[in-house]
C-alpha cells in the first residue's frame, strides 16, 4: 500500500512542495508513473519498460493525469511544458489548467493525506461543480448640473436595454433551438474494452508478475495462483500410478502362466481320454466277441450255464463302463482325476486373477482421472493474458488469500470500445435504438459521431457497477461510436449529446456550425 506524503528539497526551485500520491500521466497515448506532483508541476521517471517521451527541453504539449481512485479512474486534461530532463527523470511544468481542474488536484490530495482518495463520490462534487464567475459591475455615476447630459445618458442606457433585450430574445431563440435540436445532455464512460482476470479457484496469490500500467501481449503470464499442496499431492498420485501399473503387469503375466498351465491339463486330459476310450474299445470288442462265442458254446451246450453267467456279467459290467466312459465322461483314471483336480484348482487361480486384474485397471483409471484433474487445476493456476493490452487495475498482492472467482486484474484491451451513459425514465421515452449522439473528449477537443445500439441493463454486459452508479429511476444506453477506429482510454469520460432526427432538426442542424452543440 502506497503511503501518501509531502516532499521537500533544499536548494531546489519549485513553486511547491510535491506528493507523492500515486497519479498517471499519459503523453502520446503511452502511460507513465508520476514520481511526485503538485498544481504546478510534476517529475516522470523512466524504467526499462515505458516508452521513450518524444519531447525536448521547452517542448509543450496536452497531457491526461489519471487519478486512480479505487476500481476507478478520474482523467483530467491540462497543458504542460517541459522544464528539464535529466538522468531520464522530466520535470514538467503545468502551464494550463482549469480552475475545477485544479479544485480536484487539490481534494484528491487532500483525501490522499487522508488514507481516503477512493472515495469518488467527494471527488464528484468538485468534478461535476460549475465554473460560474463574478461580473464586476460599476455603478453609472449620474450629473444634475446638465440636463443634456442627462438625456444623452438616459438615451445610451435606452439603446442600451433595446441591444441587451435583442440579445436576450436572440438567446431565448438559441436556446429553444439547442432544446430543439438536442434530446438529451450527459455525460458518458468508456467501456467495452477491459477484460477482468479472475482467480480460477480458492488459494492464495504465488506472485503477480505484471504492474499497473504495463502493456502485456496475448498469452503473456498476468499472475500464478499457489499450487505447492496440489503439487505433492500429484506426485503422491503418479507414484502411485507407478506402483498400480507394476502391480497390473506382475498379475497379467500370473494371469498367462494359469491360463497357459490350464491349457496344458486340458491337453493333457484331452490325450488321456484318447488313450483310455482306444483301450476300452478294444477291450470291448474282445469282452464282447467272447460274450458272442461263449453264447454259441452254451447253445451248443458245450459250457455250463454257471460259466456262460459269469462271462455275460462281465461283459454287462465292461460294457455299462464302457458307455459310462463314452457317454458321460465318467472316467476312474487315477491320472485322469489327478489332472482334473488341479484343471480345476487352476481354473480358480485364474478367476481370483482376473478378478483382481479388473479391481488394479479400474484403480489405475480413477487415479489417472485423478492425475488428469490435478494437472488441469495445477495449469489454470497461471493465468495469462487472452489478448494484448494495458493493465488498468491490480485488485491484490503477492501473498492474499483469494477465492474463486475473485477479480484479480484488469486490463484495458485494443477492442473497439463503446460508451455507457444513463437517463432517467421520463427522458428514456424520448430517444430510440440508432439515434443519432454527438460525442465530445475534452482531452482530445473533438467531437465525434456515434449512435444508440442500446437500451437497458440486458446490454451492459455486466459492466454497469463497475463503471457508472445507476439509480432506480435512470436507464443506462449503449452507444457506439460511428468510426470503428476511433479508441479512448478505459473509463475515460466523454460529453454525450442526444441528437434529434427529425428533418427539421437536421435542417436547423446543417445551418448551424457543430461547435453550437457543444457550447
Amino acid at each position: 500500500m502506497t503511503i501518501s506524503s509531502i516532499t521537500s528539497e533544499q536548494n531546489c526551485n519549485r513553486k511547491t512542495h510535491r506528493l507523492n500520491i500515486p497519479i498517471q500521466a499519459i503523453i502520446d497515448n503511452h502511460s507513465y508513473t508520476v514520481e511526485d506532483w503538485s498544481t504546478h508541476g510534476l517529475k516522470i521517471k523512466l524504467s526499462s519498460s515505458d516508452f521513450p517521451i518524444k519531447l525536448e527541453v521547452d517542448d509543450s504539449t496536452d497531457i491526461s493525469l489519471v487519478l486512480p481512485t479505487g476500481e476507478s479512474s478520474i482523467v483530467l486534461q491540462v497543458k504542460v511544458i517541459i522544464r528539464s530532463i535529466y538522468e531520464g527523470k522530466y520535470g514538467i511544468e503545468i502551464l494550463e489548467i482549469s480552475d475545477k481542474n485544479k479544485r480536484v488536484l487539490r481534494h484528491y490530495a487532500t483525501l490522499a493525506m487522508d488514507g481516503n482518495r477512493n472515495h469518488i463520490d467527494e471527488l464528484s462534487s468538485s468534478l461535476f461543480m460549475t465554473n460560474v464567475p463574478t461580473p464586476i459591475t460599476e455603478p453609472i455615476q449620474l450629473s444634475d448640473k446638465e440636463y443634456k447630459n442627462i438625456h444623452n445618458k438616459f438615451l445610451k442606457r435606452f439603446f442600451f436595454y433595446i441591444g441587451v433585450g435583442t440579445l436576450f430574445t436572440g438567446v431565448i431563440v438559441l436556446i429553444l433551438f439547442y432544446n430543439f435540436i438536442i434530446i438529451s445532455r450527459s455525460n458518458g464512460l468508456i467501456s467495452g474494452n477491459s477484460k477482468n482476470y479472475t482467480a480460477s479457484r480458492d488459494g492464495s496469490i504465488k506472485s503477480i508478475y505484471v504492474n499497473n500500467s504495463q502493456r502485456v501481449l496475448a498469452s503473456q503470464v498476468l499472475f500464478e495462483i499457489d499450487t505447492k499442496e496440489e503439487k505433492e499431492l500429484l506426485k503422491a498420485l503418479q507414484e502411485q500410478q507407478v506402483f498400480l501399473n507394476n502391480q497390473i503387469k506382475t498379475t497379467e503375466f500370473d494371469l498367462n502362466v494359469f491360463i497357459e498351465r490350464s491349457r496344458i491339463k486340458e491337453l493333457e486330459i484331452k490325450r488321456i481320454d484318447e488313450e483310455e476310450l482306444k483301450y476300452l474299445k478294444q477291450s470291448y470288442l474282445v469282452q464282447k466277441q467272447t460274450y458272442e462265442r461263449a453264447t454259441i458254446l452254451y447253445q451248443e451246450q458245450l459250457i455250463p450255464i454257471t460259466k456262460y453267467i459269469d462271462i455275460q456279467n462281465q461283459y454287462f459290467s465292461f460294457r455299462e463302463n464302457y458307455n459310462s466312459v463314452v457317454l458321460h465322461n465318467n472316467s476312474t483314471d487315477k491320472k485322469k482325476v489327478s489332472t482334473n483336480h488341479e484343471l480345476f484348482k487352476n481354473q480358480d487361480y485364474v478367476l481370483v486373477l482376473q478378478k483382481e486384474l479388473t479391481t488394479l485397471r479400474q484403480n489405475y483409471q480413477i487415479n489417472k482421472l485423478k492425475i488428469i484433474s490435478l494437472e488441469q487445476q495445477i495449469n489454470k493456476s497461471i493465468i495469462v493474458a487472452e489478448e494484448t493490452g494495458t493493465v488498468h487495475n491490480i485488485f491484490h498482492k503477492d501473498g492474499d488469500d483469494i477465492e474463486y472467482l475473485d477479480k484479480i486484474i484488469t486490463l484495458e484491451t485494443d477492442r473497439k470500445a463503446y460508451l455507457l451513459t444513463k437517463l432517467t425514465s421520463d427522458e428514456i421515452t424520448r430517444i430510440h435504438i440508432d439515434e443519432q449522439c454527438l460525442l465530445y473528449s475534452k482531452r482530445t477537443n473533438k467531437s465525434y459521431w456515434g449512435h444508440i445500439v442500446g437500451i437497458g441493463y440486458s446490454m451492459t454486459e455486466g459492466v454497469t457497477t463497475n463503471t457508472t452508479e445507476i439509480s432506480q429511476n435512470e436507464i443506462p444506453i449503449r452507444i457506439e461510436f460511428d468510426d470503428p477506429s476511433i479508441r479512448f482510454h478505459l473509463n475515460e469520460y466523454l460529453e454525450v449529446y442526444i441528437i434529434n432526427n427529425s428533418t427539421i432538426a437536421k435542417n436547423i442542424l446543417n445551418v448551424l456550425p457543430q461547435s453550437f452543440i457543444t457550447l
